[in-house]
């Protein structure tokens, strides 16, 4: 039994393992596209501004490249990192005071109606970029192709599917591990922690000064 209990937690450790690194991948490759079309937007708009300003010759099509090849990229390839990161993607005080199994539920739960949400959300974005990639989308003003970063929506919210669905296994794979290190005090409230253990050991400590004259006059 306990061979069998230890080939299955050594198991599920590989799987973690790999979860880990498959998110860290997904994660940096989102960073980096959205970094990348946010320095594109940034050069794009500031040579655009120089050039109309100092030789009145304006980049044809700024806002074109602004609103479809940039714009896109950099809002939804931050969507992966954001959740995993959980940076304004929970709200934790709605379950925050149930038992961590409890919270394991919730969280599940929750998980799984945003991967609903953001599967319809990318197969709509794949749907509508095949049509348009179909008829050749362009800019009848300026001419300019607008259909290829349209798929940026769909990878985008396939990366933060599979995002979601490491973190859902995670959860049911080690859900102890992950469920104290969501209670363990991070940020603002591990700092008032330590000052109200820094100040009840100076208290105990003071205590105990004044305990110790007492003693000695009582013997």
């Amino acid at each position: 039994m306990s061979t069998t209990h230890n080939i299955q937690a050594e198991k599920s450790s590989a799987l973690i393992r790999g979860l880990d690194l498959a998110v860290k991948i997904l994660i940096r490759l989102s960073i980096f596209l959205g970094a990348a079309a946010a320095l594109g937007m940034v050069v794009n708009v500031f040579l655009d501004v120089a050039m109309r300003f100092g030789m009145n010759t304006p980049i044809q099509g700024t806002n074109q490249f602004v609103s479809f090849w940039w714009m896109l990229p950099l809002v939804f390839f931050g969507l992966a990192a954001a959740q995993h990161y959980g940076e304004h993607t929970d709200l934790p005080i709605v379950y925050e005071r149930l038992n961590p199994w409890g919270r394991q539920i919730m969280a599940i739960v929750a998980l799984c109606f945003t991967g609903i949400f953001v599967s319809l959300i990318g197969w709509s974005g794949f749907t509508n970029a095949l049509e348009q990639m179909a008829v050749g989308e362009y800019d009848s003003s300026t001419g300019i192709t607008v259909w290829p970063p349209r798929f940026a929506v769909p990878l985008a919210c396939l990366a933060f599917l599979l995002v979601i669905v490491a973190h859902i296994l995670q959860l049911l794979i080690n859900r102890d591990a992950v469920l104290s290190a969501e209670q363990e005090a991070v940020g603002e409230e591990a700092d008032v922690l330590a000052d109200l253990e820094n100040q009840n050991i100076m208290v105990s400590e003071g205590t105990d000064n004044l305990r110790a004259p007492e003693r000695t006059v009582a013997k």
